[in-house]
């Protein structure tokens, strides 16, 4: 009796502490473009709001107008531009981002499939090399998931389903992105899959439109997301409510809602307990990955654990786990959040381009108003040579 006295008070203290031990799930990768952050960037400040720390700020495509800066990963919308990167040993992480539309060459939107094995194998070039493709296709249910399917096929990194053309619609997009993980799985058990979220993809898209997709993506088995707050120019239907072009407005809220931003006041008042630390790496750490062969090329990394208090930098650094623990992100460090320097610098590039863009208007106005003088000339010397 004494014994199973003994084991009754034993048991809770040991489920209680076998509890406490269990690890947590990993935090969701993100991808975000530099120009979407500095419009999320502005409207956060606006609302008092501190942003999280995003995995990889994506630079430089068609859809980015902002230069890449120092730790930002390229958008590449052609293979050719990808295998120059590998040739020159990129080591990092880079952003295949094929389409049907005028940025990817002809012949690689003839036979997708082919360009994103190749993508997927230059790893094979620069063994550092990590790609993350993109493909969107249509019609979505069967072409754009092939694609993705391919990409998981010939061993990419990671690929980014696209599903915001769905948001808004639970039931598309839940039935969507399970077909697409289900797919993806049964050709590659490594592979890191991302989820589209847009805050408008033309069509408005509500916070709440946003979290629903969210958990269903999650749910489904994503490991992350790449978050869209678009300038869809003469399509834009974002409202000053909704924070302008982009709709940022929706992108804070939707961050705010899922726990990733906070307050600035609720943010300086996190508890300063060496529990609440989040794990760090050296910058260096950046562009490493879980499947990297051997050690990195400068050695070895030996990841810190900071026992400083919390940062604003809430629910996105992410912990540095082993290869080995099921975490798709382990050594991959966090960017910071976007300093003054960062924003100041994408303000500059947009003005740059913007006035090479006004420029270049001017130019063809020009030679358009050339053009219609000389159809007019000729025209009317026409006229006189017919009627003589």
């Amino acid at each position: 009796m004494a014994a199973l006295m003994m084991f009754a008070i034993a048991l809770p203290a040991a489920t209680s502490a076998a509890s406490a031990a269990a690890p947590r799930p990993p935090q969701p990768l993100w991808l975000v473009k530099s120009s979407d952050l500095v419009d999320l960037a502005q409207q956060a400040a606006t609302d008092g709001v501190t942003l999280p720390a995003f995995t990889w700020i994506g630079c430089g495509g068609p859809s980015d107008v902002d230069h890449c800066v120092r730790g930002q990963r390229p958008i590449l919308t052609s293979y050719w531009q990808l295998y120059s990167r590998a040739k020159a040993g990129w080591r990092g992480i880079a952003v295949f981002d094929i389409e049907s539309w005028t940025y990817t060459p002809p012949e690689q939107r003839l036979d997708p499939d082919k360009w994103i094995c190749l993508a997927a194998q230059l790893h094979r070039v620069d063994p550092y090399l990590r790609v993350i493709i993109t493909p969107f296709a249509r019609p979505t249910a069967t072409l754009m998931i092939s694609e993705d399917v391919e990409a998981a096929k010939c061993g990419a990194y990671a690929v980014d389903v696209q599903t915001q053309f769905a948001n808004g619609s639970p039931r598309l997009f839940g039935s969507f992105i399970r077909t697409a993980v289900g797919a993806i799985r049964r050709v590659n058990r490594k592979i890191v899959i991302l989820a589209g979220l847009a805050t408008n993809q033309p069509t408005v898209q509500t916070a709440a439109n946003l979290v629903a997709d969210y958990h269903l993506a999650l749910a489904a088995g994503v490991q992350g997301f790449w978050l869209n707050a678009s300038d869809w120019q003469n399509r834009n239907q974002c409202t000053a409510t909704q924070g302008g072009v982009g709709c940022p407005e929706v992108g804070v809220q939707f961050l705010t809602d899922i726990g990733l931003a906070t307050s600035i006041g609720a943010a300086s008042a996190a508890p300063t307990s060496s529990g609440s630390a989040t794990t760090r790496t050296s910058p260096a750490a950046i562009s490493a990955s879980p499947a990297a062969p051997g050690p990195s090329p400068a050695g070895p990394s030996t990841a810190t654990t900071s026992t400083s208090p919390a940062t604003t930098s809430v629910g996105t650094a992410t912990t540095s786990t082993s290869p080995g623990a099921g975490n798709p992100a382990a050594g991959i460090q966090a960017t910071p959040a976007p300093n003054d320097a960062v924003v100041r610098v994408a303000f500059d590039n947009r003005l740059t381009l913007a006035s090479r863009e006004e420029r270049s208007t001017q130019i063809w106005q020009i030679v358009g108003a050339l053009v219609l003088v000389m159809a007019t000339g000729l025209a009317g010397w026409l006229a006189r040579r017919r009627s003589a």
